[in-house]
């Protein structure tokens, strides 16, 4: 009878070597796959953080309140002040109140540290540039550790009258007419008692350059008693 052979010590060895080498290389492909899962997670977070910041924003502008308000005596426009960093107007979409409820409101780039962050508030409830605007102190953050912010704005047509010559306009005023939409550093609607036809904000941060876009309305909107309205 032939006597059954078992393994010798030398082949367990070789045996649990490559088991573990296997085992080894799995957990490392293992980790990896965990570590590229991560970061697509946190990729995902922050790209919805950014739609979600990017949605605030449009709603606040696309809800802008087109009403009359006295700048001077006499003149009616209504209230929108925009800059290459900050833009303040009335919408019925604030952040921090009930959508309805109508609020001054202003959006702000600001440089602390070498870097930019774009901030929001509010200003009271039921003011208004006629009866003056009473600003919180409290800011909101919306974005941080940002390179740089820009706020540009299309300024519709304003084609100069036939009777006036512009050789006598002041180098203020000449700004007020062109031709054709124009992207402009600054918009205040006393200039044509309308919204800029577009609002770009652009920024950089680490994932890049971005160049957001938003269409303020451009049809008159009446104020509302429901919108003053205590609740």
């Amino acid at each position: 009878m032939r006597q059954q052979r078992g393994f010798t010590l030398i082949e367990m060895l070789v045996a649990m070597a490559i088991f573990t080498a296997l085992i080894s290389v799995l957990m490392l492909g293992y980790r990896q796959g965990l570590l590229l899962w991560d970061k697509s997670q946190r990729q995902s977070h922050q790209w919805l953080d950014t739609e979600f910041r990017y949605s605030l924003l449009d709603t606040l502008i696309s809800q802008a309140i087109l009403s009359d308000n006295q700048y001077e005596k006499g003149l009616y426009a209504t209230y929108f002040i925009g800059t290459s960093s900050s833009i303040k107007l009335m919408s019925a979409a604030p952040i921090m109140d009930i959508t309805g409820h109508i609020r001054p409101i202003e959006i702000k780039a600001t440089k602390e540290n070498n870097t930019w962050q774009l901030r929001y508030r509010e200003g009271a409830r039921h003011s208004d540039y006629d009866r003056g605007i009473t600003w919180s102190e409290d800011w909101v953050s919306l974005f941080s550790d940002l390179d740089n912010v820009a706020i540009t704005y299309l300024a519709p047509p304003f084609p100069l009258p036939e009777e006036l010559d512009i050789k006598w306009l002041s180098d203020k005023e000449k700004l007020l007419y062109r031709d054709k939409a124009t992207w402009v550093s600054s918009y205040n609607s006393q200039q044509r008692w309308l919204f800029p036809l577009q609002i770009a904000i652009e920024f950089g941060d680490k994932n890049g350059k971005h160049k957001w876009l938003f269409t303020p309305p451009n049809s008159p909107t009446a104020w509302t008693m429901e919108a003053y309205e205590d609740e």
